[in-house]
């Protein structure tokens, strides 16, 4: 399955000690990242600041559906746990599936209406949420079918 492949060819941990930058303004975006512990802080050229926790724990999304330049500097400001997603490999697993392919272009879409809303940080869950009800329902009229979701793992 895609999700298979994607957990053994894109998935990685990183670890980052107190004041270790994750991602550095100007450098190409070739990951997303998911932060299971610690906090981060975003900050931009503008002087903006934001802190990335655990409670809205994602950075970076737009690595997956654009060619992305970051466009601020994450560090850690405490010892910080992640899962990293390697986009292009993301990409290559997920590159003809409908549903993935309508929400890139539903994210590009939006950048596009809305450049000043561009950030590593991004995090609309109203859109978010919105795109991919929209995808699935766009995907399923593709494929004349109903897309029923994979069994759960007997893990869980």
């Amino acid at each position: 399955s895609e999700s298979r492949k994607i957990y053994s060819n894109a998935v990685a941990q990183k670890s980052l000690v107190i004041s270790q930058e994750l991602i550095t303004t100007a450098e190409a975006g070739t990951h997303m990242y998911f932060l299971v512990s610690g906090t981060l802080v975003y900050s931009r050229d503008d002087d903006e600041q934001s802190a990335v926790t655990t409670s809205q724990p994602w950075l970076v999304e737009a690595a997956l559906w654009l060619k992305w330049q970051h466009l601020g500097t994450a560090s850690s400001s405490s010892q910080c746990e992640l899962v990293s997603l390697d986009a292009l490999k993301v990409q290559d697993v997920l590159k003809e599936e409908a549903t993935v392919r309508t929400y890139a272009k539903k994210f590009w879409r939006h950048f596009q209406e809305e450049p000043t809303s561009l950030s590593d940080i991004w995090i609309d869950e109203e859109h978010v949420y919105t795109w991919a009800a929209s995808a699935m329902s766009q995907a399923e009229e593709i494929l004349g079918t109903v897309i029923q979701p994979e069994p759960l793992s007997p893990n869980f």
